[in-house]
């Protein structure tokens, strides 16, 4: 019994320690991508200077996969994968306090939903799983139900994939539409022609007659010299 109870203190020391770390990991992440998101608002990359701001986020962020990797050596995956959605929050909050990004309705109500998924998935999960060979794995992968699953997520992929396809190409289509210039005729030009307008307009047409003068000048020199 004691021993029993030993084994089940230590797996749920490893279990906290594990959380712990992963919660480190996405601290470190999220800061590290703050970080680097400041370095490029204030364009160090344009600067001649050194952008240690951004190497520096580098470094935090190479830190937050080192707690990961302290995580998945003292906790299971499925308390592991989970946590790593907190860094999404984190995320929002620090760029709506730190960089001044404005955060709308929908990007709190889908964080909040990432971190009530998270934590569901944590406190609900698998606690303990026998153990499987290879041929095991793939028996149950041959089963009529993760057959009809798989079909149903490459299915809607196929779809997502489609409908972000056809939508990319009919915004390109309008907005090239609303680039290319529409023909209009002179008179809707005269009747909306501003004193500005009025004005280069006659310039121009006093530059094109002075031209043609001039071309006509030239053109009677020549022939009288010819001549």
């Amino acid at each position: 019994v004691s021993t029993q109870s030993t084994g089940v203190c230590l797996a749920t020391m490893g279990r906290a320690e594990g959380t712990l770390f992963s919660l480190c990991a996405s601290a470190f992440a999220s800061s590290g991508l703050v970080l680097q998101k400041h370095s490029h608002n204030m364009k160090e990359w344009d600067t001649p200077g050194f952008p240690w701001r951004w190497w520096l986020g580098l470094l935090i962020v190479t830190l937050g996969g080192v707690f990961d990797s302290l995580a998945l050596l003292n906790a299971p995956l499925i308390d592991i994968a989970p946590l790593t959605s907190v860094t999404v929050l984190m995320n929002a909050l620090a760029s709506s306090y730190f960089l001044n990004e404005s955060i709308g309705i929908v990007e709190i109500t889908a964080t909040v939903i990432i971190f009530m998924g998270a934590t569901t998935t944590c406190l609900f999960g698998a606690a303990a799983t026998p153990a499987r060979d290879l041929w095991e794995l793939i028996d149950m992968f041959g089963r009529r139900s993760f057959t009809i699953y798989i079909a149903v997520v490459c299915c809607a992929t196929t779809v997502a994939v489609l409908f972000l396809w056809f939508s990319h190409r009919n915004l390109s289509a309008t907005a090239q539409s609303r680039l290319d210039p529409l023909p209009v005729s002179y008179t809707h030009l005269r009747a909306h022609e501003t004193p500005e307008h009025l004005v280069c307009r006659l310039l121009l047409e006093k530059k094109k007659k002075n031209t043609r003068m001039q071309k006509r000048l030239i053109w009677m020199c020549i022939k009288q010299k010819s001549a």
